[in-house]
């Protein structure tokens, strides 16, 4: 009979494990020692820090010792909610922002190197088919309704408000779109000429002045979950096989059943997917 293979064996994979120690690295030789790591690195390289202080430090790092050559692997930093688990306080906009434009640039990315603190490292995720599915692109000279591009980014989670402030807002003026998306630094005016992107221009949302033109956007989902009548159901269902109580005593899951955004609910987004997964998978 022939001896079955131990699910719980790791030796074929412990011999191939070498280990490195440094030692020394003193002021920024860290991020040097780093820099040449990355560069001989043929896969993607995950480099792992105590907090997101140090994330951003080290990534600051690399940056700096990179060179101008294309094949120098993209440096992304991957923070953390800065909130406590389950507190009822959402992330800021602007953190909620980077962590969707990391996710998206991994997916996109063959060769990158990826720095973040050991909290975000254990976090589970929202499915890779979540930020690929939710993600469009508007370019000058489509053809389209300014009906049918708010119910997309309503599609997409983001808040109709009078005035764009923040990541995931948009307003409507006439034949005016502004949009601030995730992952983006600055929000974006588009100026239709009846059903036809005329022009894309980024902007100010202080004074309102053009900072520069583009010929498209890209607007990735404005959170690692969405809410929808498939997602609720699956919210629902894993909701009580997790938890005894009765659920209507959380305003959690009060707020998500009527399609609200809750503060806080970022700590339940494996509940909102079939799977979860890690930020290996990515």
């Amino acid at each position: 009979m022939a001896n079955k293979k131990n699910p719980f064996d790791i030796s074929a994979i412990s011999n191939r494990i070498t280990t490195q120690r440094w030692g020394q690295l003193y002021g920024c030789s860290y991020g040097l020692a780093l820099k040449n790591l990355q560069k001989n690195h043929q896969s993607p390289l995950v480099i792992v820090t105590p907090d997101i202080s140090a994330a951003r430090d080290i990534a600051t790092q690399i940056n700096f010792f990179r060179t101008n050559n294309t094949k120098d692997s993209t440096v992304l930093t991957f923070p953390d909610w800065e909130t406590l688990p389950y507190d009822k306080f959402s992330p800021h906009e602007d953190i909620i922002s980077s962590r969707i434009l990391t996710l998206s640039k991994l997916l996109e990315a063959e060769k990158s190197t990826l720095v973040l603190p050991i909290s975000a490292l254990l976090q589970r995720l929202c499915p890779k088919k979540h930020i690929e599915s939710n993600s469009t692109d508007f370019k000058v000279g489509s053809i389209i309704e300014i009906k049918e591009i708010k119910d997309k980014l309503l599609n997409l989670g983001y808040r109709n408000a009078t005035i764009v402030e923040t990541h995931g807002e948009f307003a409507t003026r006439g034949s005016i779109v502004d949009i601030y998306p995730m992952g983006h630094q600055s929000p974006y005016r588009l100026d239709f000429a009846d059903n036809e992107i005329e022009t894309i221009r980024s902007f100010n949302p202080i004074d309102q002045l053009t900072l520069d033109m583009c010929s498209n956007i890209q607007i990735l989902p404005s959170h690692e979950y969405q809410i929808n009548p498939e997602s609720m159901k699956t919210f629902r269902r894993n909701y009580r096989n997790y938890f005894e109580k009765n659920p209507h005593d959380d305003d959690v899951y009060n707020n998500i059943e009527n399609f609200n955004y809750a503060a806080g609910i970022e700590y339940y987004i494996p509940l909102f997917f079939e799977y979860s997964e890690s930020i290996f998978d990515y």
